[in-house]
């Protein structure tokens, strides 16, 4: 009798956990990740250059538009373009050319870069800057590549 009550509860507990774990659903079954992104417990892992949910959003893309504020010259506008899902290009009215920034998340670097003002002179840029919401705040660090002269310039804008 003790055999049959073991042997019972044993097919019992068997059937139960059968049914327990084929029951559980997959995550991901209706997850779809854009980019090539990968699901893992239902989310989106992006690949690199890429954010949103769905991986639906370039990281730069966020950056794009025209900023206006103030920097050490008075008012200014300046204007960020997606160069590439991690990398952004932006122009200043003013000066030829564009410097460079990557994107980490709401953040810019501008690696060391030079650039002309249009009158000959060379200057080594590097700096950072932020964005929350639509403001942006960038600050630059020129170094005159003839004269070794250092400033620093901080711009604060929104679009």
């Amino acid at each position: 009798m003790k055999k049959l009550i073991l042997l019972a509860t044993i097919s019992c507990l068997t059937v139960f956990a059968t049914l327990l774990f084929s029951c559980q659903k997959d995550a991901c079954a209706n997850v779809k990740c854009q980019h090539g992104g990968t699901c893992a417990n239902g989310l989106c892992k992006c690949p690199t250059g890429y954010e949103g949910n769905s991986c639906e959003s370039r990281l730069s893309d966020k950056f794009v538009g025209t900023y206006i504020g103030t920097d050490c010259d008075g008012t200014a506008t300046y204007i960020l373009s997606a160069a590439s899902n991690t990398t952004v290009n932006l122009r200043v009215p003013g000066l030829p050319g564009s410097m460079h920034a990557s994107v980490n998340g709401n953040a810019l670097v501008f690696s060391k870069q030079t650039i002309d003002d249009g009158a000959g002179n060379y200057y080594s840029v590097s700096g950072n800057g932020n964005l929350n919401g639509n403001s942006l705040s960038i600050v630059l660090t020129a170094t005159d590549i003839n004269t070794g002269d250092q400033q620093t310039c901080s711009f604060d804008g929104s679009k």
